[in-house]
């Protein structure tokens, strides 16, 4: 169990600071930068893998100890190790951390004497380093207004408020920050913040670690990591009664197949159920039987196993006869290019089946073969992955629909 310290008065002085209350900010030490080159940051930066699930704070107390001794220790950790899994951090890195009075040294990146440009680059340079920011605003986030919302421009109501800078983004001018609102606030817990926005509305930044000292020492070998996850497929008919299909697997091809489905104008209307355990992400594509494939559904780092219906207040209507194809992606981090797949199966003109199309477009993220196992019952994928690089698992299921003279 977590065991929070003594609480303490709120400052209302200006000369303290928000981050560290008995002592003033300028009293950090002033981190003394190398030449950092913009050739050799990356366009882009997000330690949400690392991240544990957004916790609920009920204090500026609470928000400021979450994100220093909760949230930046378990990051840091996650980092060092390379344990991109949300899950795990939440479960087993997180739970072993406590709340500490006495906060470690921390350090300033920068001084309002410092052009932007060069204060963005020490940011940069930071998270590249796996190194999470703690950032003071004079201005707390409201809940209620940016619960599923993407972008937070700095308003709110006048009260100090901790949030952990955990990534940017070169292509959006965005800072990505993690709060403790909770998981439905911003998009799981987090949320953008322009370059513009952040540099007028925040009012400290320090991390507790000097950058320039910090090299990532040598991983360990990564924990094993178990795979779990199903999809169930129902019909319904004229009267909208859902009846369970039943597919078949097919060994060679590694697909669960319904042969010989017949359709109608008005009945045979398809819908999915995906079963997605906690701190996954999920990726679902159609491929229609004209080629053309499209993503269908994403979700990602649920922190409960979720059971998702597909469409939620509907159903799939089929197209005409041909090969249709559902193909279930799920990982255990988010898959950086995942509508490659797409183009994949749009442009690329080999004459290979849709399973091994998937297969290739995802090449570089699937785990092993042998460390998976299908059910020949059920669609349903069991497994482990232990190798970094190797962290998604697709599962497929082809419809051959077949004409009918019913049909209109």
């Amino acid at each position: 169990m977590l065991l929070h310290p003594h609480a303490v008065q709120s400052q209302t002085s200006s000369d303290k600071s928000i981050l560290h209350p008995t002592r003033t900010y300028g009293e950090h030490e002033l981190v003394r930068f190398r030449t950092i080159r913009n050739r050799s940051l990356p366009l882009s930066v997000d330690l949400s893998a690392y991240a544990p699930f957004a916790l609920q704070a009920d204090s500026i107390f609470d928000n400021r100890s979450i994100c220093t001794q909760l949230y930046l220790p378990a990051i840091r950790k996650a980092f060092l190790d390379q344990l991109p899994d949300r899950a795990f951090v939440s479960d087993s890195i997180l739970s072993k951390l406590t709340f500490q009075e006495k906060l470690p040294k921390a350090y300033r990146l920068y001084t309002s004497r410092n052009r932007r440009s060069d204060k963005l680059k020490r940011i940069r340079y930071a998270l590249k380093k796996g190194i999470p920011i703690l950032v003071g605003f004079s201005k707390k986030a409201p809940l209620e207004p940016l619960y599923g919302q993407a972008i937070w421009d700095g308003q709110g109501q006048d009260a100090n408020q901790v949030m952990l800078l955990i990534g940017y983004d070169q292509k959006l001018s965005s800072f990505k920050l993690l709060n403790t609102h909770g998981e439905k606030w911003g998009e799981s817990g987090s949320i953008l913040m322009t370059y513009q926005d952040f540099f007028a509305k925040a009012k400290e930044l320090i991390c507790l670690e000097n950058p320039n000292l910090s090299n990532p020492k040598k991983a360990e070998k990564p924990p094993t990591i178990p795979i779990q996850f199903s999809m169930a497929i129902a019909q319904a008919d004229a009267h909208q009664v859902l009846q369970k299909l039943t597919p078949t697997w097919d060994p060679s091809l590694k697909t669960y197949q319904v042969k010989n489905f017949l359709i109608n104008a008005q009945e045979d209307q398809l819908q999915l159920k995906l079963h997605i355990p906690k701190g996954r992400c999920a990726y679902l594509f159609m491929v229609h039987s004209n080629g053309l494939s499209t993503p269908a559904w994403k979700m990602d780092y649920p922190s409960r196993d979720t059971v998702v219906t597909l469409p939620p207040s509907s159903y799939y209507r089929l197209p005409d006869p041909g090969d249709e194809y559902y193909v279930l992606v799920v990982s255990h981090q988010p898959l950086p290019h995942w509508r490659r797949y797409v183009e994949y199966v749009e442009f690329n003109q080999q004459e290979i089946s849709i399973p091994e199309k998937v297969r290739k477009a995802f090449a570089r993220y699937l785990v092993d073969r042998d460390d998976i196992k299908y059910s020949p019952d059920q669609m349903k994928v069991v497994g482990k992955s232990n190798k970094r690089n190797q962290i998604a698992v697709p599962l497929i299921l082809q419809l051959s629909v077949g004409p009918n003279d019913r049909r209109q």
